[in-house]
């Protein structure tokens, strides 16, 4: 596991010292030089927490990065489905004629939700800097979720909580409610003919726990690759730290 590396020395390292330093016949400066490169090499205890949050914070970034533009949700895995307590009163509506509307509903959930996801960032950077040393070395010695499970266990309903008002003004922004009562109004009356039930759903809610919840999995998948690929870190710091 990449991150398990963070208090090793390359072993490389002090065999190509040793057998430089052998080569030259200076055996007498080797427990010195070695002692030095080691020094220079360790990574200090505020450079690995700072490493690592530089690490974790690009997980997050990445993540809201691609959900929070256009179509991250609408084209992707991630695309928010019309509520399944709504699925009954919603294919009733496409019998009779509001198919179309019943698609830009669906459409400006998922708008909603990269407009919100957009917003995100400041509430993972505030997760992240508060961060302990103890914080650092769970993640870092976890498992290939694990920056992602500390995300989850202080972040989640917090980001809920700051998510709710975002999420309120894109649904003003991206029309939700309007294009939901175009669906509700004429549907009513014919609902009730054909006795179907249209249930009172939180719009607002499911928006925010569908898009918070494909959050968390988009992060976890960008963890697992910066665990996998360490190497590709430009750093310095990065690169003597993972």
């Amino acid at each position: 596991m990449p991150y398990q590396r963070t208090y090793l020395i390359p072993i490389s390292v002090y065999l190509s010292t040793v057998w430089l330093l052998a080569c030259s016949h200076n055996p007498s400066r080797i427990g010195q030089v070695v002692d030095r490169v080691s020094k220079s090499l360790a990574p200090t205890r505020s450079e690995s927490i700072e490493a690592a949050k530089i690490a974790i914070s690009k997980g997050a970034t990445n993540g809201v990065s691609i959900l929070g533009k256009s179509n991250g949700f609408w084209q992707s895995p991630y695309k928010i489905l019309i509520p399944s307590e709504l699925t009954t009163a919603m294919s009733y509506a496409r019998k009779i004629g509001l198919g179309k509307v019943v698609d830009d509903f669906e459409l400006s959930l998922n708008r909603a939700a990269e407009a919100a996801v957009a917003e995100a960032k400041p509430i993972f950077v505030d997760a992240i800097q508060s961060m302990t040393f103890t914080d650092i070395v769970a993640i870092m010695q976890g498992g290939s979720h694990a920056a992602t499970d500390y995300f989850r266990k202080t972040s989640a309903e917090q980001l809920k909580k700051r998510f709710q008002p975002i999420v309120r003004q894109a649904i003003g922004k991206n029309q939700v409610t309007r294009t939901y009562n175009d669906i509700i109004v004429p549907l009513t009356p014919a609902a009730r003919l054909a006795g179907i039930k249209i249930p009172t759903v939180s719009i607002e809610d499911y928006v925010t726990n569908e898009a918070v919840t494909a959050l968390f999995q988009e992060i976890e998948q960008q963890e697992e690759k910066i665990r996998q690929d360490p190497q590709q870190w430009t750093s310095n710091l990065l690169r003597k730290v993972f």
